[in-house]
């Protein structure tokens, strides 16, 4: 049996965006220490352009939603694979030629090269087949109740200002779950890594 969770995310308005349920490796240590680690990769703004440098951004608590829900989905996907999974993965020969040359190609070409190099591995490991079936929900914003040992709600305020997540034991609705932590991603990060 799997250590269940929800995370919600809220806006700056409080209004809950996505409620997602994760079966398994709910606990501070598991589901606590990822979502740490994928907030704290990030930073939230107002509108996409070139000069924000390196690094994820998150352009509001709505694309926030959106990349947490994908990130788990294949993170989930990853950590099932057993660890002496090999992947042989084959980059194209254009990105090889492209480090010993002074050649350039645009990130999105080469971020669709090296996927379809990484599909193609998969494939050759037959495990495409349900890669996403199961593990992580989503659910109704609100729900609670569906059997979640921890609720992680991160609040998202306004482009420039840190995140805040708050985790409780069980049902977040109700008034005398303890909180467990309420800070920042990097704290729950540090919080996290404790329980280890």
């Amino acid at each position: 049996m799997g250590t269940r969770s929800l995370t919600r995310v809220f806006d700056r308005d409080g209004q809950e965006l996505v409620c997602m349920y994760r079966q398994f490796d709910g606990y501070l240590s598991g589901h606590g220490k990822e979502l740490a680690e994928f907030l704290g990769s990030g930073k939230i703004v107002n509108g996409i352009n070139s000069s924000q440098g390196d690094g994820r951004v998150f352009n509001g608590a709505d694309d926030l939603a959106a990349q947490l829900v994908a990130w788990f989905k294949l993170n989930g996907f990853l950590h099932m694979l057993p660890h002496e999974t090999a992947l042989e993965v084959t980059l194209p020969a254009r990105i090889v030629e492209m480090q010993d040359s002074s050649t350039t190609m645009k990130a999105s070409e080469v971020f669709l090269l090296v996927r379809e190099a990484i599909e193609a591995a998969l494939e050759n490991l037959k495990l495409t087949e349900g890669v996403a079936a199961g593990g992580i929900y989503l659910m109704a914003p609100g729900i609670h109740g569906v059997g979640e040992d921890y609720t992680y709600e991160v609040f998202v305020a306004e482009p420039g200002d840190p995140l805040r997540v708050r985790v409780t034991g069980g049902w977040s609705s109700r008034a005398d779950e303890p909180c467990l932590y309420d800070g920042s991603p990097a704290g729950l990060y540090e919080l996290a890594t404790k329980e280890d």
